[in-house]
């Protein structure tokens, strides 16, 4: 019952939000189709945009060109997986402590309904926001994979995605625990989410820093499918 009224009131919300990110993500793959078309042009920009500090920090290092899907989960990637732990975990705090606060979990809790009744209810539904919007981010990457190898990559991004979403909604849920306002639970999720990205960001421009890379959820993958390869000629 509290599921299905979770459903309702999300009816127009959680549509919204999995449009708008997967519209995010497929103009982002399209950008980097016409920027980066090319071999030559994916390689220039590891050897230019791939060096550099800043990009390091905020989107981690380019070090696949084989293909667009490569390029375009490097450039949006990593910030679209914070995007999608802070959503799946507001989703939960929105049904849990936000509905308490309003006083309005009250009157649930007043009929026949179990105590942890409206957590698995938001859980639910924010494990259903990060399922879709998964499923969309990975085919619109499925769409541009052209290389060997690919298709692995586009389940393995998919799969972290996943694991992201969950992890927010977790998050979510303890903080909607532990915090008596709305607003306090949402800041503890985003906080931890935003230190992990941080974490990683110090791991790839710091030498010797990389195992801090292991404790942010938000590393993404080391390998898109396969590592490109310089090739060198051999002496004369």
């Amino acid at each position: 019952m509290l599921l299905r009224l979770a459903l309702r009131r999300e009816r127009v919300t959680l549509p919204l939000t999995v449009v708008v990110l997967v519209t995010t993500f497929a103009v982002t793959i399209a950008s980097v189709s016409t920027a980066y078309g090319t071999q030559a042009d994916r390689d220039d920009a590891a050897a230019t945009l791939g060096t550099n500090a800043a990009f390091r920090v905020l989107l981690g290092p380019l070090r696949n060109t084989q293909s667009v899907a490569s390029v375009s989960q490097w450039r949006i990637g990593l910030f679209m997986l914070v995007v999608v732990g802070v959503l799946a975990a507001m989703t939960v705090v929105r049904h849990t402590r936000k509905e308490e606060e309003a006083e309005r979990l009250e009157l649930v809790r007043a009929a026949p309904v179990g105590a942890l009744a409206p957590l698995a209810a938001g859980t639910v539904v924010a494990t259903i926001l990060s399922v879709v919007t998964t499923a969309g981010m990975a085919g619109a990457l499925a769409a541009v994979s052209e290389a060997p190898g690919d298709g692995a990559g586009v389940v393995a991004v998919g799969v972290q995605y996943l694991a992201m979403g969950l992890a927010g909604a977790g998050l979510g849920a303890v903080g909607a625990q532990v915090a008596t306002l709305s607003r306090t639970a949402n800041t503890i999720a985003v906080l931890v989410l935003v230190a992990g990205y941080a974490l990683r960001g110090v791991g790839d421009v710091q030498d010797g820093l990389e195992w801090l890379r292991w404790l942010s959820p938000s590393a993404g993958p080391r390998r898109w499918t396969r590592s490109v390869r310089t090739r060198t000629r051999p002496p004369c």
